[in-house]
């Protein structure tokens, strides 16, 4: 009897410390953040005054990056076990597995350690582009027509047609998203946008656009190349130069018998 109060005692001090123990309320691990970040923290052992946090990153044998708060935290809530700490994240390194670590003071001097969380930072704003030989404003394009965007550290893309959309492009390869819309024929403004799931980064606009079953889908890939259709048409003009050329020998040739 006394062995099963003496387990039943040391669980009871056990969960009591995990629930006095000082924690980030949020963010919580795995978040990814960017920009200017609020901590909330919960410092459980009351008469919470003040707190400091660091968040530090070495992946990959990487150079150490930190960030933290300039100054301490002082409590300024209603509450006496909860501490908001705002952290500028800009400026520092982008990483997946930044360790936040702090520690919370009461008024009577004494200090609880904040159980550590991982978190990614990310600031880099993703890339979006169209390629402005296929992409105008003032363009008439065929409902088959492919749309393609290069969105550069985006997880996603979107184009939307005035009202229509937005429709979430198809991630052909890294990088690349493209999607064939079917429109009814009318005239669009276009507007295309890619996000990593922090930053939303958008293409120049397209205004007055005309889609026309009429006209016939703009091929992307050779167009992109910037050079297909140049080196088309100068390879016409040299056979047609070479033929020419044929026939003025043939004629002088002839003339001179």
């Amino acid at each position: 009897m006394k062995k099963q109060l003496w387990i039943y005692l040391m669980v009871a001090i056990a969960l009591l410390y995990v629930v006095s123990a000082a924690s980030f309320l949020q963010p919580s691990t795995g978040d990814t953040v960017s920009g200017q970040l609020t901590f909330n923290i919960s410092c459980p052992g009351g008469n919470a005054t003040s707190a400091t946090i660091i968040c530090t990153s070495s992946t990959n044998g990487l150079a150490v990056s930190t960030f933290s708060n300039s100054t301490v935290c002082v409590n300024t809530s209603v509450s006496s076990t909860t501490i908001n700490c705002t952290v500028e994240t800009r400026g520092t390194t982008d990483d997946n597995s930044y360790v936040c670590t702090g520690t919370c003071y009461n008024g009577t001097g004494s200090s609880e350690s904040i159980t550590s969380i991982t978190i990614k930072v990310d600031n880099t704003n993703p890339i979006c582009s169209m390629d402005t030989n296929v992409f105008k404003s003032s363009t008439t394009y065929s409902p088959d027509q492919e749309w393609k965007i290069t969105g550069t550290n985006a997880t996603k893309a979107y184009i939307k047609f005035g009202s229509n959309g937005p429709y979430q492009m198809d991630e052909k390869q890294t990088d690349i998203f493209t999607d064939t819309i079917q429109l009814p024929e009318a005239t669009y403004n276009l507007v295309a946008y890619t996000t990593d799931g922090q930053q939303t980064t958008y293409c120049s606009e397209l205004n007055s656009i005309r889609i026309d079953k009429e006209v016939m889908p703009i091929k992307v890939a050779s167009a992109i190349s910037g050079t297909g259709g140049a080196k088309a048409g100068q390879s016409n003009s040299n056979i047609s130069l070479l033929v020419i050329i044929g026939i003025a020998l043939v004629w002088y040739t002839r003339n001179k018998k």
